[in-house]
């Protein structure tokens, strides 16, 4: 039943589109410090990633995406029980660290070059870390595109973008 302003769409493929699986992933944005200390997010991201590791534990299909190196850098110095459970939930697959960027940039804001430190910095770590080598790269909150994203991206090994704001990119 069509209400007003609605449009009915015809797919002559409707019974392959109803055999599909779709996969809702939760993911998160943390802001490393934004209106309030630093010690305040801190406090707020270890709650979060233990909840996460908690629900994990509750509900083995559950799967989460976390995406600043920054963030999970500091909750692995400093929960060092957590840090390696961490460590396995990543490795077996039920947490997937998008972009490995240190931290979110605004894009527009800083060079290419200050673009690909951010990411190669973050990547080295999550890789060093967690033995996995992120490629999906995630800018969820970040003011701005760049016109070198497409290339920075590709040019670091990721082959699709998680993204948030894209402003044009209706």
């Amino acid at each position: 039943q069509q209400t007003k302003g609605q449009q009915m769409i015809e797919s002559p493929n409707l019974s392959r589109v109803e055999s599909k699986t779709v996969h809702i992933v939760a993911t998160q944005h943390f802001d490393i410090l934004w209106r309030r200390p630093l010690a305040y997010y801190r406090q707020v991201q270890t709650k979060v990633i233990k909840h996460v590791l908690k629900i994990i534990d509750e509900y083995p299909e559950f799967c989460f995406v976390f995406h600043q190196a920054n963030v999970l850098r500091y909750f692995v110095e400093n929960h060092l029980k957590e840090a390696e459970i961490l460590r396995q939930r990543v490795r077996q697959g039920a947490i997937e660290i998008a972009g490995g960027m240190e931290t979110i940039p605004d894009t527009n804001m800083v060079s290419g070059e200050s673009l690909v430190r951010n990411i190669m910095y973050g990547k080295q770590w999550v890789h060093s870390y967690f033995g996995v080598e992120p490629a999906v790269g995630a800018l969820l909150d970040c003011f701005g595109s760049s016109g070198q994203l497409p290339q920075i991206f590709a040019g670091t090994g990721h082959h699709a973008l998680l993204a948030g704001r894209m402003p044009g990119a209706e």
